[in-house]
C-alpha cells in the first residue's frame, strides 16, 4: 500500500476515534444535565447525624474555676446552615435543651427527626456551628459564617461540608428524592437523606500537664519550690476562613492561681527519686488558641509558655516555644492538644529544667509523641 494511502487510513481512523470520544463526552454531559434536571424537581429532607467524638479530652484542670475545663466538651447551642454553593438557603438555631441526639447521632427536636426540606441538588452543602450567638443566623455566605463563628472565648466547634452526597441512613443506599416528601398532614411520608457531621474543635489547646520537682543526690538543702506564674504568649485570637488562615491577632493570657500556688518542699520523699514530685497533683493548666504557624515569625512573635517559679527566695523564668507535630515545625493546628511536661532538677550549682512535649489528637484520643501517632 502506498504511503499516501496508509496516511489516509490513519487520518480516517483518528477522525472516527475523535468523533466517538466527542459523542461519549456529549452523551455524558447530556446524561448529567438530564439527571440534574430530574433531581431538581424532586424533594428531599436533609437530616443530620452529629458525631461529637472529636470534642473529647482526658484533661483535668486546676486553679482558676472561672476557666471551665468542661467547656471544650460542652454544646451550649447549635446553628445549622444549608447552602447552595456558597450561599445560605436555609438555617436553624437550637439553644441547649432544644435538641437531642439518638445513639447513632441523629439530631431531633421535640422527639422528631430534624431536617431541611429542599430540592435534591448536587450543589448543596452544610455548616454546623456549636457555641455561637443566635445573630449568626443573619449571615448569608460561607465566609461570613466562618468569620462570625471564630470567637475563641466561646469555645466554638465547627464543621463545613462544601457538598454532600445523597444517601439513606446506612450511608450506602443512594437517596432517590421524591415527588412529595410530606403527607397532607405535614408528617414525613418518606425517609430522609442523612448527612454525617463530625463536629470538631475550631481551636487548639496548650497545656502545662506536669511540673515535677526532683533533687539531685548531692543536693542537701531543704527548700521550697513554688510555681508562681504561667502565661501563654502570642496566642492567636483570629480564626480561619475556608481552611485558610485569615490572619493573626496575637495576644497573651495568664493562668489565675487565685493565690494558691502549686508548691512543694525538697524534703518531700517524692523529690528524692525520678520523676520527682508533680506539684500540679496530676492536674493541668491550659489555654486555647486558634491555629497559628510561626515558623517564619520573629522570635518575639512565636507561641510560647512563659513560666515563673521560685526556688527558695530566688526567682526563675523560662520561656518554652511550643513545638509542632514534626521536627522544626513551629505551628499549632485546630483539633490538637499540645502538652508540656516539665521536670525541675535541683543541683547544688543550678536548676535544670527538662521539657518533654506530647500532642494529643482531639478527634480520636490518640497521642502524638515525637511525631508518631499512637492510641492511649
Amino acid at each position: 500500500m502506498k504511503l499516501r494511502n496508509i496516511l489516509s487510513v490513519f487520518c480516517f481512523l483518528a477522525a472516527m476515534a475523535s468523533c466517538s470520544m466527542e459523542d461519549d463526552t456529549m452523551m455524558n454531559d447530556a446524561s448529567k444535565e438530564f439527571e440534574a434536571s430530574v433531581n431538581a424537581d424532586k424533594e428531599a429532607y436533609v437530616a443530620v447525624q452529629m458525631d461529637l467524638n472529636g470534642l473529647a479530652t482526658k484533661s483535668v484542670a486546676v486553679g482558676d474555676p472561672s476557666t471551665d475545663n468542661t467547656a471544650d466538651q460542652e454544646i451550649n447551642n447549635l446553628a445549622l446552615f444549608l447552602l447552595d454553593g456558597n450561599n445560605v438557603i436555609d438555617r436553624a438555631f437550637f439553644a441547649k435543651g432544644q435538641f437531642t441526639r439518638d445513639e447513632d447521632g441523629t439530631l431531633k427536636t421535640n422527639g422528631e427527626v430534624f431536617g431541611f426540606l429542599t430540592k435534591k441538588k448536587n450543589t448543596l452543602g452544610l455548616i454546623a456551628v456549636a457555641n455561637t450567638e443566635e445573630a449568626i443566623l443573619s449571615k448569608t455566605t460561607r465566609n461570613q459564617i466562618a468569620t462570625y463563628a471564630a470567637v475563641l472565648d466561646n469555645c466554638s466547634k465547627y464543621k463545613d461540608i462544601p457538598t454532600f452526597g445523597w444517601f439513606e441512613k446506612d450511608g450506602i443506599t443512594p437517596y432517590p428524592g421524591y415527588e412529595k416528601i410530606k403527607g397532607d398532614d405535614g408528617v414525613l411520608a418518606q425517609n430522609p437523606a442523612y448527612v454525617k457531621v463530625v463536629l470538631k474543635q475550631s481551636y487548639a489547646r496548650v497545656e502545662l500537664a506536669s511540673f515535677n520537682v526532683v533533687r539531685n543526690s548531692d543536693y542537701e538543702k531543704t527548700i521550697d519550690v513554688t510555681l508562681t506564674g504561667v502565661e501563654l504568649v502570642n496566642l492567636n485570637k483570629k480564626g480561619q476562613v475556608d481552611g485558610e488562615l485569615a490572619g493573626t491577632n496575637l495576644d497573651k493570657t495568664s493562668w489565675d492561681f487565685q493565690n494558691s500556688f502549686p508548691a512543694c518542699s525538697t524534703a518531700d520523699v517524692d523529690c528524692a527519686t525520678y520523676p520527682g514530685k508533680n506539684i500540679l497533683n496530676g492536674e493541668n493548666i491550659f489555654f486555647r488558641t486558634f491555629a497559628y504557624n510561626y515558623k517564619q515569625a520573629a522570635s518575639t512573635n512565636r507561641l510560647c509558655l512563659k513560666l515563673t517559679y521560685t526556688v527558695g527566695a530566688k526567682t526563675h523564668t523560662k520561656e518554652i516555644i511550643i513545638q509542632g507535630k514534626e521536627d522544626s515545625l513551629l505551628a499549632v493546628e485546630a483539633g490538637y492538644i499540645y502538652r508540656v511536661n516539665l521536670t525541675a532538677t535541683l543541683r547544688p550549682e543550678q536548676v535544670d529544667l527538662d521539657v518533654i512535649f506530647s500532642i494529643d489528637k482531639w478527634i480520636d484520643g490518640g497521642v502524638l509523641v515525637d511525631g508518631e501517632l499512637t492510641n492511649k
